[in-house]
């Protein structure tokens, strides 16, 4: 996750936003509240533009990027979030899009790619 963040970070600026959508990574035992804390922080050190945090441990991630003053939008699991993605995007946003495969973000790739084709989600 940390060399998913750094290497988008350090990506080619464009006029739009970068907005990191991240899922729990699982299976990491009683690391977990620890690791996603400390990807909260990198969300924070590197300024991004907005944070979707879904599931239950990356709200962990969610509370420290929040008070590091990062924009930030949480949701309970994948399909809640599918609800609203495309709301919360703007034309010209640079995304990242990452968690474990349990969590099944790439069910959001379809939502995402109808937001950049359709004039709802392009603000």
């Amino acid at each position: 996750m940390e060399a998913a963040l750094r290497t988008f970070v350090h990506l080619k600026a464009h006029a739009g936003r970068k907005v990191v959508i991240l899922g729990d990574m699982l299976e990491l035992g009683p690391q977990s509240e620890g690791m996603h804390r400390s990807v909260g922080a990198q969300v924070a050190a590197w300024q991004l533009g907005l944070f979707i945090a879904i599931g239950r441990q990356m709200a962990y991630a969610a509370d420290v990027a929040e008070t590091a003053g990062i924009k930030v939008r949480r949701f309970r699991d994948t399909a809640a979030a599918r609800e609203q993605i495309r709301s919360l995007l703007k034309k010209g946003d640079q995304i990242l899009l990452k968690g474990s495969h349990g969590m099944a973000l790439e069910t959001l790739l379809v939502t995402l790619k109808e937001a950049s084709h359709s004039p709802v989600g392009k603000h």
